[in-house]
């Protein structure tokens, strides 16, 4: 019973992710730029934080594709690359939300969920929704 509710909190998850790429990451006032997903300018001093959002919705699809599919080794594919965007978006919110200056950055909704839904991503990885993954 709990693994379909892990398995529809992960489609859900998914996306709900995708969706958060697209929306305002951060907001910096001084030189009034907001950052996104895929929206990243370069700084004045040449600093660019590249565009997190293509590897995050790219694995994200992957994800989403292997839950729906039935296999054990797409489970057990699945599981690796839940941990890989688990791992690069704890890299995303920290590149992001760093800031030298106190009150030099505003941090968006959008990036705390993009900290927060890779666990539930990662969750309904490790309860799959058919319990055949089980090591004989």
């Amino acid at each position: 019973m709990l693994n379909k509710v892990f398995h529809y909190i992960g489609i859900v998850s998914c996306i709900l992710l995708i969706i958060a790429c697209f929306m305002p990451w951060t907001y910096y006032p001084g030189p009034k730029i907001t950052f996104t997903g895929f929206n990243v300018q370069t700084f004045p001093s040449g600093v660019n934080y590249g565009k997190a959002g293509i590897p995050i919705v790219f694995l994200t699809v992957i994800i989403l594709i292997l839950t729906l599919l039935k296999s054990i080794v797409s489970k057990r594919i699945n599981l690796f690359l839940c941990a890989l965007l688990m791992a690069f978006a704890i890299r995303t919110f920290v590149v992001f939300s760093g800031s030298l200056i106190k009150g030099d950055l505003i941090i968006k909704p959008a990036l705390f969920l993009v900290i927060i839904l890779p666990f539930f991503i990662l969750l309904s990885a490790i309860f799959p929704k058919d319990g055949r993954t089980k090591m004989r």
